[in-house]
């Protein structure tokens, strides 16, 4: 049963702290970089989760078999989870603080006006809070989904492109908050060792397994300047347009209905010329009609994007970002970021930073 709760605790897609963690379930390292500010970019293979309307501007093939991310907040959460993983040991898995780890698969083909990718996205977040007293929760949104992933854009004037992507996947995921009082009138545990046993077999008990159909629209447009000016493009997002729906498996609920968010963006891009890279400023207003905190809403970034390497900088959720690439054309990159999340009900109250690695071996000519 341990071993089944740390593979679902880790293989999931998360966000949460009461609520107030904003949801980012197919965050991209490069795009993280820069403050996640890249809806009118996406102009790799990003566009599949990002914008689709993208791909109408890519002008190459791109094949990544393989890809694989990786995320976590620190390195004493990484050796806590491997230890886990390797030997069974559950003991010290959590801690009495807020915890993230993510880790993603996603092969993908990429060319002009279409992509496909299967993928396997696996994030957990979780927080505990005084468990040993009776005030004390849990406090979690953890998923893992697996599936595939189709998307397509297409010109329907000189300088404006419309897309979707659509994903079929399964999902097991949990999104509750237990507190102390709940798990003392369920099993009467009394101490701390004994009410972590009894969430674990809560939270399991509890986690719903499902399967469903999810649906981005988005549209991409590039307002006309004179020739030498950077070219300036508006973009809009619409995720899980319909709502994103779960059948469940028998014997199990369903997992949590994602419901249709909306997203706007803008970005300048300069072309320094063939060998010489890009230049790139975006900013995106994310979560249009969600009542979060504005801070929470706005991403910046800019981005030197040389053939050979990228260097990124911004800020998301009102903390700064950065973010570096190598790449080895067309085959090897490395994409490396860091950002800053707010766990907190206010601007700059709860931060926590996490980091993320992206390791991609496939054919990727600039």
């Amino acid at each position: 049963m341990r071993i089944r709760l740390t593979l679902l605790l880790l293989y999931h897609t998360s966000s949460w702290v009461q609520a107030e963690l904003v949801r980012l379930p197919n965050l991209g390292v490069r795009p993280a970089g820069m403050g996640n500010a890249f809806l009118a970019i996406s102009d790799d293979n990003n566009a599949l989760w990002y914008n689709p309307a993208g791909l109408a501007r890519i002008k190459t093939t791109h094949f990544n078999l393989l890809d694989t991310s990786f995320g976590v907040d620190s390195l004493d959460t990484l050796s806590r989870i491997t230890t886990a993983l390797s030997s069974g040991n559950t003991s010290n898995l959590l801690q009495n603080r807020a915890q993230f780890m993510r880790v993603g698969v996603r092969p993908t083909l990429t060319m002009p006006y279409f992509s496909v990718a299967i993928f396997n996205h696996l994030n957990s977040f979780i927080e505990l809070s005084n468990l040993e007293t009776l005030s004390g929760s849990v406090d979690l949104y953890t998923f893992n989904d697996t599936g595939l992933a189709l998307g397509f854009g297409i010109p329907v004037l000189p300088s404006v492109s419309i897309g979707a992507t659509t994903r079929v996947f399964g999902r097991t995921g949990v999104d509750s908050k237990i507190t102390t009082l709940d798990l003392l009138a369920k099993t009467g545990a009394l101490t701390q060792e004994a009410l972590m046993q009894a969430a674990f077999a809560e939270i399991l008990e509890i986690a719903g397994v499902g399967w469903g159909v999810g649906v981005d629209l988005g549209i991409m447009g590039s307002i006309p300047l004179p020739k030498g000016y950077p070219r300036w493009t508006l973009a809009a997002v619409l995720n899980d347009a319909m709502g994103t729906y779960f059948r469940s498996l028998p014997g199990y609920t369903a997992p949590t209905t994602v419901n249709p968010t909306l997203h706007v963006g803008t970005a300048l891009q300069y072309d320094l010329g063939k060998r010489k890279g890009q230049v790139n400023l975006a900013l995106d207003y994310r979560n249009c009609f969600e009542s979060t905190l504005l801070i929470k809403q706005l991403n910046l970034g800019v981005e030197y994007r040389h053939p050979r390497f990228g260097l990124r900088a911004g800020f998301s959720q009102g903390y700064p970002t950065a973010g570096i690439s190598l790449e080895f054309p067309p085959h090897t990159r490395l994409h490396l970021a860091t950002y800053g999340v707010e766990l907190g009900a206010s601007n700059w109250s709860i931060f926590q930073r996490w980091f993320m690695l992206q390791f991609i071996i496939g054919f990727n000519p600039n």
